[in-house]
């Protein structure tokens, strides 16, 4: 049964355990149409055709952040809380229950089916992202696009689903997932404090060694606890606040484009609309226009 939500987000049930959601509308809402209790061990399969999409909790101080053209694996618990702030784009997702993708990959043993593996056993970062295939954009865009009706979509849909799953378990051939060391409790809060402190002000962050030194933390273990933690190194996670809070302000129309670069750090705007389009895939004005300023 295929079903339309507010926002123009549609969602359909492929088989047991396997569920498709289009449109303009993320995770954070998508997921939240999934029966009760299928969240854990679950993942999902992204394919962003355009549009930026940034998903943030801030309670864990994790974030997801995808660029147009990209095709992603992400583990549903590490997404349980957390806030779309997305201007509207195009993604298929495919979310797979833990029976349903141990069922898929039963008898695979190739490096993406361990890729997949390690994520949903939480021994592997929790997002892995890869450029879109021009397979596996069609697939998405004939989803964006089907004719079809009754059975006949049903059957197209499906298709196409699998079509994009085949081509992001291949892509992930290329890429054994890196494990993921146990971080001691301890050692973990003291990298949340970090990280507290390194946002604190924006416009003058502390340097790596004042922050290791005020986290009680030596600047390797700082920089190791912050990959663990966060997934990546203390300074693309100040990159990452620092582009949030500018997109922040440019949506809600409180500064300009200038004005937001010097609000975060920046004193060069081309460095800034550099570091804007990394994170969002948009350059700052064109962003600052489609928010409606």
């Amino acid at each position: 049964m295929e079903q339309e939500f507010p926002g123009g987000v549609r969602h359909r049930r492929l088989r047991p355990g396997l569920w498709l959601h289009w449109g303009p509308a993320f995770l954070a809402s998508a997921s939240c149409l999934l029966p009760d209790g299928l969240a854990a061990g679950a993942l999902h399969f992204v394919f962003l055709i355009e549009g930026i999409w940034l998903e943030t909790c801030h309670a864990a101080g994790t974030s997801v952040a995808m660029a147009p053209g990209t095709m992603a694996l992400l583990r549903a618990d590490a997404l349980h809380g957390c806030i779309a702030q997305t201007a509207p784009a195009h993604h298929a997702t495919i979310t797979a229950s833990a029976r349903a993708w141990q069922d898929l990959l039963r008898d695979d043993d190739s490096p993406g089916a361990r890729t997949v593996r390690a994520m949903a056993e939480a021994s592997a970062p929790p997002q892995i992202a890869l450029p879109l295939t021009p397979a596996a954009r069609f697939a998405a865009e004939s989803i964006r696009r089907c004719p079809f009706a009754g059975v006949s979509r049903g059957l197209a849909l499906e298709a196409r689903a699998n079509d994009m799953l085949a081509e992001l378990i291949t892509g992930l051939n290329g890429i054994e997932a890196p494990a993921a060391p146990v971080i001691l409790q301890d050692t973990e809060e003291q990298i949340r404090t970090a990280a507290r402190l390194l946002v604190h002000d924006l416009e003058n962050p502390p340097t790596l060694a004042a922050l290791a030194r005020s986290a009680g933390l030596s600047e390797s273990t700082l920089k190791r606890g912050f990959g663990q933690v966060f997934g990546t190194t203390p300074f693309g996670y100040l990159r990452s606040r620092r582009m949030e809070h500018a997109r922040q302000l440019l949506a809600q129309g409180a500064a300009t484009v200038l004005e937001a670069a010097a609000a975060v750090g920046y004193s060069n705007p081309s460095n800034f609309a550099a570091a804007f389009r990394r994170q969002f895939g948009v350059n700052p004005k064109v962003f600052q226009r489609t928010a409606g300023r």
